[in-house]
């Protein structure tokens, strides 16, 4: 799944337990809010100076990093696990987070979504 999410800015970032909620607020409509579920987070690299991000990128399982998890922590099953991407540029060259995790959603804001804020 790719999103253009270049006229959203994070709102707030919650880890709770092994999981990571990630909301997103479009700058020009308050109502327009997007959540970011990553849950079952084994890793994450997260190098966000300035929350500038253009394009985010969830790929299912089979990628490099759930491969490098994998070895790392003599895990098999992670390397089928999803990894979502924050790139910094159109053509998804230069990341500015990213992470593995069993399951990751991205989906629209809802009202008993309010304790995020």
């Amino acid at each position: 799944m790719r999103v253009n999410l270049e006229d959203y800015y994070i709102l707030s970032s919650i880890l709770l337990g092994s999981g990571l909620i990630i909301t997103f607020q479009n700058s020009l409509d308050v109502h327009d809010r997007r959540v970011l579920e990553i849950n079952e987070i084994v890793g994450f690299i997260d190098q966000r100076i300035n929350d500038q991000f253009v394009i985010l990128r969830i790929d299912d399982g089979g990628g490099s990093y759930p491969f490098d998890l994998s070895l790392r922590l003599r895990r098999r099953e992670i390397a089928t696990y999803s990894e979502v991407f924050f790139f910094t540029d159109i053509k998804e060259v230069d990341f500015s987070f990213r992470a593995c995790a069993k399951s990751i959603i991205l989906r629209g804001w809802e009202e008993e979504d309010s304790w995020l804020k």
